[in-house]
């Protein structure tokens, strides 16, 4: 991961099960325009550290959890949600 930007934007999609983008835009700490954050999430999307699911503005992102572990994640944004809560692998392979 490049930028600590990109590090909010996974944790915060870490800390949701699916999410979109109106929604990471309202949690993202800063001003960010939507050109920004989707350019940002183009490139946590190429680097596979998320999936999305459906088109247009319906579109939800989740973190692509088996591709996580070499990821950095602010661990601000983690801790906020309830450990209940949390996008956690079931198993491993």
């Amino acid at each position: 991961m490049e930028t600590k930007r990109q590090s909010e934007i996974l944790g915060i999609i870490l800390a949701n099960e699916a999410i979109g983008i109106s929604a990471v835009m309202k949690k993202i700490a800063g001003q960010i325009s939507i050109s920004t954050l989707n350019r940002e999430l183009a490139k946590l999307k190429k680097d596979n550290f998320i999936v999305s699911a459906g088109k247009g503005p319906g579109v939800r992102y989740k973190a692509n959890l088996s591709s996580l572990i070499m990821a950095k994640i602010d661990p601000a944004i983690f801790f906020k949600t309830e450990m209940d809560h949390r996008a956690v692998l079931e198993r491993y392979n």
